[in-house]
Protein backbone atom coordinates (compact mmCIF):
# COMPACT_ATOMS: atom_id res chain seq x y z
CA UNK A 1 0.00 0.00 0.00
CA UNK A 2 1.81 3.32 -0.70
CA UNK A 3 1.03 5.89 1.48
CA UNK A 4 2.83 8.57 0.71
CA UNK A 5 4.31 9.79 -2.27
CA UNK A 6 7.72 8.25 -2.97
CA UNK A 7 9.94 11.05 -3.63
CA UNK A 8 8.48 13.11 -0.27
CA UNK A 9 8.61 10.16 1.75
CA UNK A 10 12.20 9.48 1.44
CA UNK A 11 13.51 12.96 0.78
CA UNK A 12 12.11 13.90 3.91
CA UNK A 13 13.47 10.68 5.75
CA UNK A 14 17.04 11.65 4.66
CA UNK A 15 16.36 14.63 6.15
CA UNK A 16 16.05 13.93 9.75
CA UNK A 17 19.77 13.83 10.97
CA UNK A 18 19.20 16.51 12.92
CA UNK A 19 16.42 15.22 14.84
CA UNK A 20 14.21 17.10 17.08
CA UNK A 21 14.96 19.16 20.10
CA UNK A 22 13.90 18.62 23.85
CA UNK A 23 10.10 18.09 23.76
CA UNK A 24 8.27 20.92 25.47
CA UNK A 25 4.98 19.12 26.23
CA UNK A 26 4.23 15.26 26.66
CA UNK A 27 5.38 13.79 30.24
CA UNK A 28 4.21 10.34 29.07
CA UNK A 29 6.63 8.04 27.09
CA UNK A 30 5.94 7.65 23.82
CA UNK A 31 5.59 4.50 21.67
CA UNK A 32 8.22 6.18 19.15
CA UNK A 33 10.27 9.26 18.59
CA UNK A 34 8.05 11.76 16.70
CA UNK A 35 11.34 12.03 13.93
CA UNK A 36 10.66 8.71 13.07
CA UNK A 37 6.57 9.46 12.54
CA UNK A 38 7.19 8.55 8.46
CA UNK A 39 9.17 5.89 9.02
CA UNK A 40 6.84 3.29 10.13
CA UNK A 41 5.33 0.27 7.99
CA UNK A 42 2.11 1.12 6.29
CA UNK A 43 -0.74 -0.94 8.12
CA UNK A 44 1.02 0.90 11.37
CA UNK A 45 -0.79 4.47 10.20
CA UNK A 46 -4.14 2.30 10.31
CA UNK A 47 -4.00 1.58 14.02
CA UNK A 48 -4.78 2.57 17.62
CA UNK A 49 -1.71 4.37 18.02
CA UNK A 50 -1.34 6.22 15.12
CA UNK A 51 -4.81 7.39 15.94
CA UNK A 52 -4.03 8.43 19.52
CA UNK A 53 -0.76 10.76 18.02
CA UNK A 54 -3.29 11.88 15.41
CA UNK A 55 -5.25 13.57 17.73
CA UNK A 56 -2.47 15.21 19.63
CA UNK A 57 -1.11 16.54 16.33
CA UNK A 58 -4.22 18.25 15.65
CA UNK A 59 -4.28 19.82 19.43
CA UNK A 60 -1.02 21.27 18.46
CA UNK A 61 -2.11 22.86 15.08
CA UNK A 62 -2.15 26.60 15.66
CA UNK A 63 -4.74 28.62 14.58
CA UNK A 64 -2.82 29.82 11.50
CA UNK A 65 -2.83 26.08 10.42
CA UNK A 66 0.58 25.84 11.02
CA UNK A 67 2.73 23.94 13.41
CA UNK A 68 5.30 25.23 16.11
CA UNK A 69 8.50 23.23 16.45
CA UNK A 70 9.99 21.72 19.88
CA UNK A 71 7.04 19.74 20.60
CA UNK A 72 6.49 15.43 21.03
CA UNK A 73 2.98 14.93 19.98
CA UNK A 74 3.72 10.75 20.41
CA UNK A 75 4.12 10.74 23.90
CA UNK A 76 0.87 10.97 26.26
CA UNK A 77 -0.60 14.30 27.38
CA UNK A 78 -1.94 14.48 30.62
CA UNK A 79 -5.36 16.63 31.37
CA UNK A 80 -3.25 19.76 32.32
CA UNK A 81 -1.02 19.46 29.46
CA UNK A 82 -3.91 19.36 26.78
CA UNK A 83 -5.54 22.38 28.29
CA UNK A 84 -2.10 24.21 28.13
CA UNK A 85 -1.44 22.90 24.71
CA UNK A 86 -5.06 24.58 23.34
CA UNK A 87 -4.40 28.32 25.72
CA UNK A 88 -1.19 28.18 22.82
CA UNK A 89 -3.22 28.05 19.70
CA UNK A 90 -3.65 31.57 18.94
CA UNK A 91 0.65 31.76 19.04
CA UNK A 92 1.73 33.02 15.96
CA UNK A 93 4.89 30.62 16.34
CA UNK A 94 4.07 28.41 13.26
CA UNK A 95 7.93 27.02 11.67
CA UNK A 96 8.61 24.99 8.91
CA UNK A 97 11.95 24.86 11.09
CA UNK A 98 13.28 20.94 11.90
CA UNK A 99 10.72 20.01 9.09
CA UNK A 100 7.73 20.95 11.50
CA UNK A 101 4.42 21.72 9.66
CA UNK A 102 5.64 19.02 6.53
CA UNK A 103 5.88 16.63 9.37
CA UNK A 104 3.19 17.09 10.89
CA UNK A 105 0.83 17.25 7.40
CA UNK A 106 2.46 14.20 5.49
CA UNK A 107 1.56 12.40 8.84
CA UNK A 108 -2.02 13.30 9.46
CA UNK A 109 -2.63 12.44 5.75
CA UNK A 110 -0.86 9.50 5.70
CA UNK A 111 -3.60 8.39 8.78
CA UNK A 112 -6.15 9.65 7.28
CA UNK A 113 -5.90 7.97 3.70
CA UNK A 114 -5.06 4.60 6.23
CA UNK A 115 -7.86 4.71 8.38
CA UNK A 116 -10.53 6.16 5.78
CA UNK A 117 -10.54 9.08 8.18
CA UNK A 118 -11.99 11.83 6.54
CA UNK A 119 -12.13 14.35 9.79
CA UNK A 120 -8.34 14.55 9.44
CA UNK A 121 -8.27 15.81 5.94
CA UNK A 122 -9.99 19.43 7.65
CA UNK A 123 -6.11 20.26 9.68
CA UNK A 124 -4.58 18.58 6.59
CA UNK A 125 -6.22 21.28 3.99
CA UNK A 126 -5.62 23.98 6.98
CA UNK A 127 -1.68 22.70 7.39
CA UNK A 128 -1.47 23.34 3.10
CA UNK A 129 -3.13 26.29 3.60
CA UNK A 130 -0.72 27.46 6.33
CA UNK A 131 2.09 26.63 3.64
CA UNK A 132 0.49 28.42 0.56
CA UNK A 133 -0.30 32.04 2.76
CA UNK A 134 3.35 32.11 4.45
CA UNK A 135 4.71 32.10 1.09
CA UNK A 136 6.40 35.30 -0.26
CA UNK A 137 5.15 37.11 -3.47
CA UNK A 138 8.61 35.99 -5.02
CA UNK A 139 8.09 32.38 -4.29
CA UNK A 140 10.10 31.75 -1.72
CA UNK A 141 9.37 31.10 2.17
CA UNK A 142 10.21 32.36 4.83
CA UNK A 143 11.91 30.53 8.45
CA UNK A 144 8.59 31.01 10.59
CA UNK A 145 5.29 32.78 9.28
CA UNK A 146 3.42 35.05 10.24
CA UNK A 147 6.16 36.74 13.12
CA UNK A 148 9.22 35.53 11.43
CA UNK A 149 11.75 38.43 12.56
CA UNK A 150 15.72 38.55 11.57
CA UNK A 151 16.69 35.37 10.00
CA UNK A 152 13.87 33.84 10.29
CA UNK A 153 12.27 35.85 7.75
CA UNK A 154 14.68 34.99 5.13
CA UNK A 155 14.13 32.87 2.32
CA UNK A 156 15.05 29.81 4.42
CA UNK A 157 17.12 26.42 2.71
CA UNK A 158 18.84 25.41 6.19
CA UNK A 159 17.65 22.18 7.45
CA UNK A 160 16.23 21.64 3.98
CA UNK A 161 13.01 24.09 5.37
CA UNK A 162 12.08 25.32 1.95
CA UNK A 163 12.47 21.84 0.09
CA UNK A 164 10.29 19.99 2.55
CA UNK A 165 7.40 22.15 1.25
CA UNK A 166 8.05 22.06 -2.18
CA UNK A 167 8.39 18.31 -1.98
CA UNK A 168 5.06 18.53 0.01
CA UNK A 169 3.22 20.45 -2.31
CA UNK A 170 4.41 18.62 -5.75
CA UNK A 171 2.89 15.69 -3.88
CA UNK A 172 -0.36 18.01 -3.21
CA UNK A 173 -0.06 19.42 -6.80
CA UNK A 174 -0.59 15.55 -8.10
CA UNK A 175 -3.09 13.59 -6.03
CA UNK A 176 -0.04 11.65 -4.64
CA UNK A 177 0.02 8.74 -2.12
CA UNK A 178 -2.79 10.17 0.84
CA UNK A 179 -3.41 13.35 -0.71
CA UNK A 180 -5.64 11.70 -3.15
CA UNK A 181 -8.81 13.91 -1.40
CA UNK A 182 -7.07 16.99 -2.99
CA UNK A 183 -9.33 18.74 -5.91
CA UNK A 184 -8.50 20.52 -8.54
CA UNK A 185 -8.57 23.87 -7.02
CA UNK A 186 -6.09 22.85 -3.96
CA UNK A 187 -3.84 21.05 -7.19
CA UNK A 188 -3.61 24.13 -8.87
CA UNK A 189 -2.52 26.22 -6.03
CA UNK A 190 -0.16 23.96 -4.87
CA UNK A 191 1.56 23.44 -8.13
CA UNK A 192 1.36 27.44 -8.85
CA UNK A 193 2.94 28.04 -5.59
CA UNK A 194 5.62 25.01 -6.16
CA UNK A 195 6.30 26.66 -10.40
CA UNK A 196 7.06 29.91 -7.87
CA UNK A 197 9.53 28.22 -5.33
CA UNK A 198 11.66 26.84 -8.71
CA UNK A 199 11.42 30.50 -9.91
CA UNK A 200 12.83 31.95 -6.49
CA UNK A 201 15.54 28.66 -6.43
CA UNK A 202 16.88 29.87 -9.82
CA UNK A 203 16.98 33.14 -8.91
CA UNK A 204 18.88 32.67 -5.36
CA UNK A 205 21.61 30.46 -6.78
CA UNK A 206 25.03 32.25 -6.84
CA UNK A 207 26.91 32.83 -9.93
CA UNK A 208 29.99 33.05 -9.36
CA UNK A 209 33.12 34.50 -11.56
CA UNK A 210 29.78 33.97 -14.61
CA UNK A 211 29.00 30.64 -13.44
CA UNK A 212 26.16 29.46 -11.42
CA UNK A 213 27.12 27.50 -7.89
CA UNK A 214 25.16 26.49 -5.16
CA UNK A 215 23.24 28.04 -2.61
CA UNK A 216 23.04 29.94 0.37
CA UNK A 217 21.45 28.34 4.17
CA UNK A 218 19.40 31.77 3.73
CA UNK A 219 18.61 34.57 1.28
CA UNK A 220 17.47 37.59 1.60
CA UNK A 221 13.53 38.12 0.94
CA UNK A 222 14.34 41.08 -1.04
CA UNK A 223 17.23 40.83 -2.58
CA UNK A 224 17.61 36.88 -2.87
CA UNK A 225 21.23 37.80 -2.22
CA UNK A 226 23.07 35.31 0.42
CA UNK A 227 22.08 36.01 4.01
CA UNK A 228 23.56 35.41 7.60
CA UNK A 229 21.14 32.88 10.09
CA UNK A 230 22.34 32.40 12.87
CA UNK A 231 25.63 34.07 14.47
CA UNK A 232 27.76 30.78 13.06
CA UNK A 233 25.51 30.84 9.66
CA UNK A 234 27.63 32.86 7.80
CA UNK A 235 26.59 33.64 4.17
CA UNK A 236 28.15 30.82 2.39
CA UNK A 237 28.26 28.79 -0.30
CA UNK A 238 26.49 25.21 1.21
CA UNK A 239 27.23 21.60 0.87
CA UNK A 240 24.13 20.44 2.74
CA UNK A 241 21.13 22.25 1.97
CA UNK A 242 22.12 22.85 -1.73
CA UNK A 243 21.64 18.99 -2.36
CA UNK A 244 17.87 18.49 -1.64
CA UNK A 245 17.46 21.75 -3.66
CA UNK A 246 19.45 19.92 -6.58
CA UNK A 247 16.93 16.98 -6.62
CA UNK A 248 13.73 18.85 -6.32
CA UNK A 249 14.90 20.78 -9.73
CA UNK A 250 15.55 17.29 -11.09
CA UNK A 251 11.78 16.49 -10.81
CA UNK A 252 10.54 19.56 -12.56
CA UNK A 253 10.19 20.40 -16.56
CA UNK A 254 14.02 21.07 -17.96
CA UNK A 255 13.67 24.18 -18.90
CA UNK A 256 16.84 25.83 -20.21
CA UNK A 257 17.17 27.43 -17.13
CA UNK A 258 16.67 24.52 -14.78
CA UNK A 259 19.32 22.46 -17.04
CA UNK A 260 21.93 25.03 -16.41
CA UNK A 261 21.17 25.75 -12.50
CA UNK A 262 21.48 21.44 -12.36
CA UNK A 263 24.72 21.03 -14.45
CA UNK A 264 26.16 24.30 -12.80
CA UNK A 265 25.45 22.93 -9.08
CA UNK A 266 26.79 19.22 -10.31
CA UNK A 267 30.15 20.92 -11.39
CA UNK A 268 30.62 22.96 -8.26
CA UNK A 269 29.86 19.68 -5.91
CA UNK A 270 32.53 17.64 -7.66
CA UNK A 271 34.93 20.66 -7.51
CA UNK A 272 33.83 20.87 -4.07
CA UNK A 273 34.24 17.53 -2.17
CA UNK A 274 37.27 16.99 0.20
CA UNK A 275 39.54 13.96 0.05
CA UNK A 276 41.89 12.34 2.63
CA UNK A 277 39.82 13.05 5.85
CA UNK A 278 37.21 11.22 8.09
CA UNK A 279 35.23 12.70 10.36
CA UNK A 280 35.18 10.76 14.12
CA UNK A 281 33.30 11.14 17.64
CA UNK A 282 35.60 10.73 20.37
CA UNK A 283 34.68 9.36 23.68
CA UNK A 284 35.91 11.76 26.51
CA UNK A 285 33.93 11.85 29.52
CA UNK A 286 35.97 14.96 30.62
CA UNK A 287 34.32 16.81 28.25
CA UNK A 288 30.52 18.22 28.04
CA UNK A 289 28.10 15.33 27.15
CA UNK A 290 31.08 12.80 27.15
CA UNK A 291 32.86 13.58 23.59
CA UNK A 292 34.20 15.68 20.92
CA UNK A 293 33.80 15.68 16.81
CA UNK A 294 37.29 15.76 15.44
CA UNK A 295 38.66 15.33 11.91
CA UNK A 296 41.68 12.84 11.35
CA UNK A 297 43.51 12.10 7.83
CA UNK A 298 42.51 9.36 6.09
CA UNK A 299 43.79 8.87 2.63
CA UNK A 300 41.00 5.59 2.06
CA UNK A 301 37.97 7.68 3.62
CA UNK A 302 35.36 8.80 0.83
CA UNK A 303 35.37 12.22 -0.26
CA UNK A 304 32.93 14.79 2.02
CA UNK A 305 31.90 18.26 1.77
CA UNK A 306 31.83 20.85 4.14
CA UNK A 307 28.21 22.34 5.63
CA UNK A 308 29.93 25.83 4.30
CA UNK A 309 32.06 26.99 1.86
CA UNK A 310 33.77 30.72 1.35
CA UNK A 311 31.68 32.59 -1.68
CA UNK A 312 34.74 34.03 -3.21
CA UNK A 313 37.81 31.81 -2.52
CA UNK A 314 35.43 28.15 -2.22
CA UNK A 315 37.54 27.55 1.25
CA UNK A 316 35.45 25.86 3.93
CA UNK A 317 34.92 27.11 6.88
CA UNK A 318 33.51 26.62 10.80
CA UNK A 319 31.92 29.32 13.23
CA UNK A 320 31.53 29.85 16.43
CA UNK A 321 28.75 31.36 18.17
CA UNK A 322 31.24 34.47 17.95
CA UNK A 323 30.53 34.80 14.56
CA UNK A 324 34.06 34.51 13.30
CA UNK A 325 35.19 32.08 10.84
CA UNK A 326 37.49 29.49 11.38
CA UNK A 327 39.78 27.38 8.81
CA UNK A 328 39.43 24.33 10.60
CA UNK A 329 36.66 22.48 13.33
CA UNK A 330 39.13 22.25 15.62
CA UNK A 331 39.55 25.94 16.66
CA UNK A 332 36.11 26.05 17.08
CA UNK A 333 34.33 25.92 20.92
CA UNK A 334 33.42 22.35 21.78
CA UNK A 335 29.36 22.90 22.19
CA UNK A 336 29.73 24.14 18.32
CA UNK A 337 32.00 21.05 17.12
CA UNK A 338 29.22 18.71 18.59
CA UNK A 339 26.11 20.63 18.60
CA UNK A 340 26.07 21.34 14.64
CA UNK A 341 26.47 19.47 11.76
CA UNK A 342 29.83 20.68 9.98
CA UNK A 343 30.44 18.18 7.34
CA UNK A 344 28.09 15.93 5.22
CA UNK A 345 28.26 12.84 2.30
CA UNK A 346 24.81 14.15 1.04
CA UNK A 347 26.12 14.91 -2.48
CA UNK A 348 27.58 11.54 -2.94
CA UNK A 349 24.07 9.92 -3.68
CA UNK A 350 23.23 12.80 -5.99
CA UNK A 351 26.62 13.03 -7.82
CA UNK A 352 27.05 8.95 -8.46
CA UNK A 353 23.14 7.98 -8.73
CA UNK A 354 20.34 11.25 -9.19
CA UNK A 355 22.40 13.29 -11.49
CA UNK A 356 23.16 10.14 -14.13
CA UNK A 357 19.53 8.98 -14.22
CA UNK A 358 18.51 13.13 -15.02
CA UNK A 359 21.25 13.21 -17.44
CA UNK A 360 20.18 10.28 -19.38
CA UNK A 361 16.15 11.56 -19.20
CA UNK A 362 17.41 14.81 -20.85
CA UNK A 363 19.70 13.52 -23.33
CA UNK A 364 16.72 11.08 -24.32
CA UNK A 365 14.70 13.96 -24.77
CA UNK A 366 12.06 11.61 -21.95
CA UNK A 367 9.89 14.38 -19.25
CA UNK A 368 10.86 14.13 -16.01
CA UNK A 369 7.69 12.62 -15.34
CA UNK A 370 4.77 11.80 -17.89
CA UNK A 371 1.71 14.19 -17.18
CA UNK A 372 -1.87 13.41 -18.89
CA UNK A 373 -3.51 16.50 -20.57
CA UNK A 374 -5.34 17.86 -17.63
CA UNK A 375 -1.95 18.22 -15.85
CA UNK A 376 -0.36 19.59 -18.68
CA UNK A 377 -3.43 22.67 -18.86
CA UNK A 378 -2.94 22.67 -14.87
CA UNK A 379 1.25 23.05 -14.90
CA UNK A 380 0.54 25.83 -17.99
CA UNK A 381 -1.99 27.54 -15.42
CA UNK A 382 0.83 27.79 -13.06
CA UNK A 383 3.47 29.06 -15.63
CA UNK A 384 0.81 31.76 -16.67
CA UNK A 385 -0.06 33.19 -13.27
CA UNK A 386 3.70 33.15 -12.24
CA UNK A 387 4.07 34.87 -15.77
CA UNK A 388 7.50 32.64 -16.77
CA UNK A 389 7.36 33.44 -20.41
CA UNK A 390 10.25 31.43 -21.82
CA UNK A 391 8.22 28.06 -19.72
CA UNK A 392 5.53 28.82 -21.08
CA UNK A 393 6.69 29.17 -24.46
CA UNK A 394 8.00 25.66 -24.57
CA UNK A 395 4.75 24.81 -23.99
CA UNK A 396 3.19 25.38 -27.40
CA UNK A 397 4.09 24.29 -30.66
CA UNK A 398 6.91 25.90 -32.48
CA UNK A 399 4.86 28.25 -34.75
CA UNK A 400 3.43 29.92 -31.59
CA UNK A 401 6.19 30.29 -29.52
CA UNK A 402 7.23 33.25 -30.78
CA UNK A 403 3.55 35.26 -30.05
CA UNK A 404 3.52 34.35 -26.42
CA UNK A 405 5.27 37.07 -25.43
CA UNK A 406 5.71 38.88 -21.46
CA UNK A 407 2.66 41.64 -22.30
CA UNK A 408 0.88 38.62 -23.78
CA UNK A 409 1.25 36.07 -20.86
CA UNK A 410 0.48 39.50 -18.32
CA UNK A 411 -3.06 39.91 -20.21
CA UNK A 412 -3.23 35.72 -19.83
CA UNK A 413 -3.06 36.01 -16.40
CA UNK A 414 -5.34 38.29 -15.60
CA UNK A 415 -8.14 36.56 -18.08
CA UNK A 416 -7.38 32.83 -16.63
CA UNK A 417 -7.38 34.38 -12.93
CA UNK A 418 -11.17 34.51 -13.61
CA UNK A 419 -11.73 30.87 -14.11
CA UNK A 420 -11.44 27.76 -11.60
CA UNK A 421 -9.60 24.74 -13.61
CA UNK A 422 -13.00 23.06 -13.79
CA UNK A 423 -14.23 25.81 -16.26
CA UNK A 424 -11.29 25.06 -18.08
CA UNK A 425 -10.92 21.65 -18.07
CA UNK A 426 -14.28 19.47 -18.31
CA UNK A 427 -13.31 17.12 -20.97
CA UNK A 428 -10.88 15.82 -23.20
CA UNK A 429 -11.33 14.28 -26.88
CA UNK A 430 -8.34 12.08 -27.83
CA UNK A 431 -7.88 11.72 -32.09
CA UNK A 432 -5.19 11.87 -34.38
CA UNK A 433 -3.34 14.33 -36.63
CA UNK A 434 -1.24 13.89 -38.96
CA UNK A 435 0.21 10.78 -37.76
CA UNK A 436 0.12 12.70 -34.01
CA UNK A 437 -1.83 11.91 -31.06
CA UNK A 438 -4.10 14.93 -30.10
CA UNK A 439 -6.36 15.76 -27.25
CA UNK A 440 -8.91 18.38 -27.45
CA UNK A 441 -10.01 20.14 -24.22
CA UNK A 442 -13.88 20.98 -23.67
CA UNK A 443 -14.56 23.81 -21.85
CA UNK A 444 -17.21 23.81 -19.21
CA UNK A 445 -19.14 25.79 -20.95
CA UNK A 446 -18.74 23.81 -24.29
CA UNK A 447 -16.13 25.63 -25.95
CA UNK A 448 -12.57 24.23 -27.08
CA UNK A 449 -9.78 25.76 -24.96
CA UNK A 450 -7.06 24.49 -27.28
CA UNK A 451 -6.46 21.21 -28.91
CA UNK A 452 -2.89 19.45 -27.71
CA UNK A 453 -0.29 17.52 -29.77
CA UNK A 454 2.01 15.06 -28.56
CA UNK A 455 5.19 16.00 -29.43
CA UNK A 456 8.40 13.58 -28.53
CA UNK A 457 6.58 12.37 -25.56
CA UNK A 458 5.50 16.03 -24.54
CA UNK A 459 1.90 17.47 -25.16
CA UNK A 460 2.27 20.77 -26.27
CA UNK A 461 -0.80 23.45 -27.06
CA UNK A 462 -1.11 24.50 -30.61
CA UNK A 463 -3.42 27.20 -29.86
CA UNK A 464 -2.62 30.69 -27.75
CA UNK A 465 -5.76 29.72 -25.37
CA UNK A 466 -5.27 32.38 -22.36
CA UNK A 467 -5.51 35.39 -24.56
Amino acid sequence: MKILGVMFFLALIAATESGIAECAEGSGKASLEWKDALKQAPEWYAGDEAARIAANVVLFQRDTGGWPKDFDPAGTLSDAEKTKVVERKQRKDSTIDNHATTREIAFLAMVSAARKDEALQEPVLKGIGFLLSAQYANGGWPQAWPEGKDYKKRITFNDEAMTDVMFLLRDVSKGAGPFGFADQALKAKAAEAAARGVDCILKCQIIRDGKRTAWCSQHDETTFAPAEGRSFEKPSLSGRESVRIVSFLMLVEPSPQVIEAVEGAIAWFKASGIKGIRVERKEDPSLKKGHDIVVAKDESAPVLWARFYEIASNRPFFCGRDGVAKESLAEIEHERRIGYTWYTDKPKDLLEKEYPAWKARIESGAKAQPITPREEIERQIGLLKAEKTADLQSCFTERLRDRITDEAVSAGKAEVEKYAIDDLFASVETGEREGRKTAKIKMKNGRTLTTLVLVDGRWLADTIWFR
